[in-house]
């Protein structure tokens, strides 16, 4: 009986292997039985598990060319803006180096020194020191504001009151004049263009207080409004009647002004996305007679943080 027992054991071992072999492929065929049974009768449902596979193969593809089109397209746009800056910042330049020339032209400085000189021939030696005097500080306050943009209110005040009063003492004090600011204004804060305004008053010095016989008036007011500063020129002074040539000349000279000045706003205008602008009426009396002219100017109401 010991002799038997090693290969009574052997069988055995032998068996259970056997059973759990037929066992495994029992349980693979009812596996098998079970997808059969489940299976569609329809066979695509092969042909739409591979497309599935395929669509979940192109998703990074497709991700990597959209990311690819949108830095091309923000660069594209980046390059565009750049492009528009520039030329802004170049037009900005001109117009500047024009405003600047229009300030102090030949022919303004010509005149100036003319006038001093006419002073010292007369030996009116006080008033050509005077003249001399404001032409200078008027010349180094215009090149001082044309390397700015943009200058505080009360020192573009105080160039314009230059000019005006060298005007004034040229023309033997035929005119009065007058610099009004609103109290809601902070002149040492305000932003405003370098002599903005400037063309305006030449014109109606030059074009209307300059021919009236009496004594003239020149008011300019300086008040806010839908945050807009808003200058306001009046004179009293009388329509020109002279030659047809020097009338020409004239109208030419106060069309550059306008022309400059109308330059300069529009390019700030697309710098600040503001509505800048002006506008110019004649000013009449109960009986529709000219009695004189009136600007509007408006510009952002800029204040310096």
């Amino acid at each position: 009986m010991k002799n038997h027992f090693p290969v009574v054991l052997f069988l055995t071992c032998l068996l259970t292997n056997v059973n759990a072999q037929v066992n495994e492929v029992d349980s693979l065929n009812t596996v098998i039985r079970n997808l059969q049974l489940n299976q569609p009768s329809d066979p695509s449902w092969i042909q739409s598990d591979i497309l599935k596979v395929a669509l979940f193969t192109l998703i990074p593809f497709i991700v990597t060319f959209s990311f690819v089109v949108f830095l091309f397209y923000r660069n594209r746009r980046e390059a565009g803006f750049r492009q528009k800056e520039a030329e802004l910042k170049q037009q900005v330049a001109e117009v500047e180096m024009k405003a600047l020339r229009a300030q102090i032209n030949p022919h303004f400085i010509f005149n100036s020194l003319n006038s001093i000189h006419r002073f010292m021939e007369s030996n009116k030696l006080e008033q050509a020191g005077e003249y001399l005097i404001k032409f200078s500080n008027l010349i180094r306050m215009v090149l001082e504001n044309s390397m700015h943009k943009e200058v505080v209110l009360n020192d573009d005040l105080f160039a314009l009151r230059l000019y005006i009063e060298m005007v004034q003492l040229r023309m033997n004090y035929c005119f009065d004049y007058e610099l009004k600011v609103d109290a809601a204004i902070d002149p040492h804060h305000t932003l405003v263009p370098p002599l903005i305004v400037q063309p305006f008053v030449e014109n109606s010095v030059w074009h209307g207080l300059n021919n009236k016989p009496e004594q003239g008036k020149l008011t300019v007011s300086i008040s806010t409004r839908d945050n807009m500063l808003i200058y306001l020129v009046e004179d009293d002074g009388v329509k020109p009647k002279l030659a047809e040539s020097v009338l020409e000349h004239n109208v030419k000279k106060k069309s550059l002004g306008m022309s400059l000045t109308k330059e300069r706003l529009d390019i700030l205008n697309q710098a600040k996305g503001s509505r800048a602008g002006f506008s110019v009426h004649d000013i009449l009396n109960e009986e529709h007679k000219y009695t004189g002219k009136r600007v509007e100017l408006w510009i952002p109401y800029v204040v310096e943080i």
